[in-house]
């Protein structure tokens, strides 16, 4: 992945965290043209509290504030490392709340936006994510699958955070594990 300039945040902490780090945590960076597109329809509705559960290096975060000056940006990251590295480069674009925790365990505050890279795990990627599909099914009142990976866990519980009426959200999707060319293959195409 490249981004547009070599000094970004992004480029920077590539360099500097190692590939088994990354993949850890399922780190796979937004490319700026994307996240500037998801940033625009935000913006759009010119929120006054923004959600990012899944906050890296904050550049979905700074391409929101950047359009709506003053928004009031609350990030989840759980991994220290890449949150020090999102702290560093906010650059005071409007109020920052970044709390180093699971978006999982964060009280059920309510934000006019959303906008999410989420990680992509795959199921049965462990204990603590068994045991969030079965809380995130209860909160919404549906059966999960046991397929249910963290990325659409992520999608729900942010959902569920909009506040009363809606609101304006953006979040990357997957296209799944299959590579495409394959995909078509197997479907004839």
């Amino acid at each position: 992945m490249t981004f547009d300039a070599p000094d970004s945040p992004e480029a920077a902490y590539l360099a500097r965290a190692p590939k088994a780090h990354r993949r850890r945590f399922a780190q796979v960076f937004t490319p700026p043209d994307c996240a500037a597109l998801m940033a625009d329809w935000v913006a759009g509705a010119r929120p006054a509290t923004l959600l990012d559960p899944a906050f890296g290096t904050g550049v979905l975060a700074r391409a929101v504030a950047a359009l709506v000056p003053g928004v009031a940006v609350t990030g989840y990251e759980i991994d220290p490392q890449i949150a020090a590295a999102g702290r560093a480069a906010w650059g005071g674009e409007g109020a920052l709340d970044l709390r180093v925790a699971s978006f999982f365990t964060a009280p059920e505050t309510r934000f006019e936006a959303v906008i999410a890279n989420p990680p992509f795990l795959r199921p049965g990627a462990g204990t603590e994510l068994r045991a969030q599909v079965g809380a995130t099914a209860a909160r919404i009142g549906r059966p999960l699958s046991g397929l249910t990976n963290v990325y659409q866990l992520f999608v729900f519980e942010a959902l569920m955070r909009l506040a009363p009426g809606g609101g304006r959200r953006s979040c990357c999707r997957r296209n799944g594990a299959m590579p495409i060319a394959r995909r078509r293959s197997r479907i004839g195409s």
